[in-house]
C-alpha cells in the first residue's frame, strides 16, 4: 500500500543534547524551571534563585514559619540564606505589596531574630541585577 501524497524526505537535523547554559547576559527561558523542586512563584524569585546559585550561596526556598500554609496566621518566607547565619529574604512586587507587610516582616524578625531583607521587583529585572542586589545587600 502506498500513500496518496508522499512526503519529501529532508536532511536530518542534529539536535544538541547539552543543557543550555544561562549567564547573566542570556535571555530567560519562556518556562521557568523549578527552584529546589518547587514551582517558582514569580520571575523575580526565579532570577534571585539563579543568582544565588551562581554565587554558590546555600539557601532554602519557600520556608514555612508559624505553621506555614497549614494554619491560619502561618507564613511562608521566600528565601532563607545560610551565610553562616540564617538570613530571611522576601521578594515583593509593587502590584501586590503596597506597604501593609509590616506585621508579616515583624513575624519573620521574631522567628529568625533578625529583620528580613526585602528585594523589590524593580531591583530584580534580570539575573545580573539580582547578582548586584545580593552583593549590595547580603555580602
Amino acid at each position: 500500500m502506498t500513500y496518496q501524497f508522499p512526503a519529501p524526505r529532508g536532511a536530518k537535523v542534529k539536535v544538541s543534547r547539552a543543557a543550555p547554559k544561562f549567564t547573566p547576559e542570556s535571555i530567560e527561558p519562556a518556562v521557568l524551571g523549578p527552584i529546589q523542586g518547587k514551582r517558582a512563584g514569580s520571575r523575580e524569585e526565579w532570577r534571585l534563585a539563579m543568582a544565588l546559585g551562581m554565587l554558590r550561596i546555600d539557601f532554602a526556598y519557600q520556608v514555612g514559619i508559624m505553621g506555614g500554609r497549614r494554619f491560619a496566621g502561618g507564613q511562608v518566607v521566600d528565601f532563607v540564606l545560610y551565610i553562616p547565619w540564617a538570613q530571611p529574604v522576601q521578594v515583593f512586587g509593587q502590584y501586590w505589596h503596597s506597604g501593609d507587610e509590616v506585621c508579616s516582616l515583624a513575624n519573620i524578625q521574631r522567628v529568625y531574630g533578625r529583620p528580613a531583607l526585602v528585594a523589590w521587583d524593580y531591583e530584580l529585572r534580570s539575573i545580573r541585577d539580582a547578582v548586584a542586589w545580593i552583593k549590595r545587600s547580603v555580602l
